[in-house]
């Protein structure tokens, strides 16, 4: 389920420019999106990063973020020589979040913060 509390700032969709009212998953359920805000995470080195424009969608099982939109952001992943399963997230050379890829999707663990 979505959770409401981790976002900072909030747009209602029947207000907002983006006219984006639903996603639809892989497994072709279409999910209402409620709200439009900001989503501010902890990451590993990097203190604090704000998501813009993330989603509210109540029915959703996971928190998605998505991998182009931090790209477009200036982050990068450089996998774990390692163990090819295994990325990190990087932010001016230093690392944000550990992940793992899972059925070709790239699975990270976020700390969502609810205060400024």
């Amino acid at each position: 389920m979505g959770y409401r509390g981790i976002f900072r700032f909030f747009s209602n969709v029947k207000n907002n420019s983006k006219k984006l009212d639903s996603i639809m998953t892989a497994g072709s359920e279409e999910l209402s999106v409620e709200a439009i805000g900001e989503v501010a995470i902890k990451g590993v080195s990097v203190e604090k990063f704000t998501l813009r424009d993330s989603l509210y969608i109540p029915n959703i099982r996971n928190n998605l973020i998505a991998a182009g939109a931090l790209k477009r952001k200036g982050a990068t992943e450089v996998q774990d020589p390692n163990d090819q399963s295994k990325f990190n997230i990087m932010f001016d050379g230093e690392i944000f979040l550990h992940g793992r890829y899972v059925n070709n999707l790239m699975v990270v663990k976020i700390d969502p913060h609810t205060t400024d």
